[in-house]
């Protein structure tokens, strides 16, 4: 049984009680018991990026939200819309600026309407203003709005609550992780910037074991598409060597411990039992691995998550066992 909690410090206090209660019947006294809710920390991780790098999002936001502060200026805007010839049904939406997905969702709305917007600062007088958004404030916009897909596309697929998500998390990991990689070596300052306050938070919950529940990790162990190479493999690229041979020596602990522990207390309730399994497939295509957040191409979590498949399929200094 496993408990799936934000990082509140109220939440330690009921996982100690409930390790209390129940100790008895937990596996390894309730080692595995507690699991930090994953989307949480990709909100705070996200959400760090955005604290010195946002100068294009405040006049992008005060774009937004000068239209939706009253009738008659959403009917301007709607006109320049319309003198524009711009074909799109759906309207900007104004974000709340301590939730990141809403700001990405504010951006991928607004860059749609960039002519709509240069057009009301000549129709409008009261829109002119040092906070509108100029030609290099909507460029910026799309490099962001291509950078924040992949980790958009990675809260949805992790946030399920119709079908079975432990299997997906060390993968959305890897991609995250790859993703900050990628961008810190960006030649744009802008990126890179962003990328290596992610990295700092990246790092605090996900870069060690005392905050990572390692079931998340032996369920990539027990695809036979993966293995424990594949998890050799990602720990190998994405942390220094010392980093990646503990943890991956942690995880192979783990695998022994519990086929160890399943092996002697369930062996007698063998005979007479059948098991089903289903196994979730992913559909991937295969892209060039070089990822330009810059340029026009279409890029999200699966693009990343394609890369690391690639380069594992490629590997040959990971042994395989």
């Amino acid at each position: 049984m496993t408990l799936t909690v934000d990082n509140a410090s109220s939440n330690d206090t009921a996982v100690a009680y409930l390790l209390k209660r129940f100790n008895k019947g937990l596996l390894f006294g309730g080692e595995f018991l507690r699991v930090r809710c994953c989307a949480h920390i990709l909100n705070l991780i996200v959400t760090d990026a955005f604290k010195e790098h946002n100068d294009c999002i405040d006049r992008i936001r005060y774009a937004v939200r000068f239209i939706r502060s009253s009738p008659a200026r959403f009917l301007k805007f709607k006109k320049c819309i319309e003198l524009e010839k711009i074909a799109c049904k759906s309207y900007v939406c104004l974000d709340v600026p301590t939730r990141w997905n809403s700001t990405y969702m504010m951006l991928e709305a607004a860059v749609k309407f960039e002519k709509a917007f240069d057009r009301l600062e000549d129709e409008d007088a009261s829109y002119r203003h040092d906070m509108s958004p100029n030609k290099e404030d909507w460029t910026n916009a799309r490099m962001l709005i291509r950078f924040l897909k992949v980790f958009y596309d990675v809260t949805l697929k992790i946030s399920g609550s119709l079908y079975t998500t432990s299997n997906l998390v060390f993968h959305q990991i890897t991609v995250v992780q790859n993703c900050i990689r990628l961008n810190a070596g960006s030649a744009n300052a802008l990126l890179v910037g962003m990328a290596n306050n992610m990295k700092a938070k990246f790092e605090k919950y996900w870069g060690n074991n005392e905050k990572n529940n390692l079931l998340l990790y032996v369920a990539i162990v027990l695809d036979p598409r993966k293995k424990l190479r594949f998890v050799s493999f990602c720990l190998k690229n994405f942390f220094s060597p010392e980093v990646a041979e503990s943890m991956g020596n942690v995880v192979e602990q783990y695998c022994r411990r519990l086929f160890h522990e399943y092996s002697t207390t369930r062996s007698g309730s063998r005979q007479g039992c059948s098991s089903t399994s289903t196994t979730s497939t992913q559909i991937v295509s295969g892209l060039d691995v070089n990822i330009d957040f810059d340029s026009n191409e279409n890029v999200g979590e699966d693009f990343v998550y394609d890369t690391i498949v690639e380069e594992f399929e490629d590997d040959s200094t990971t042994p395989f066992e």
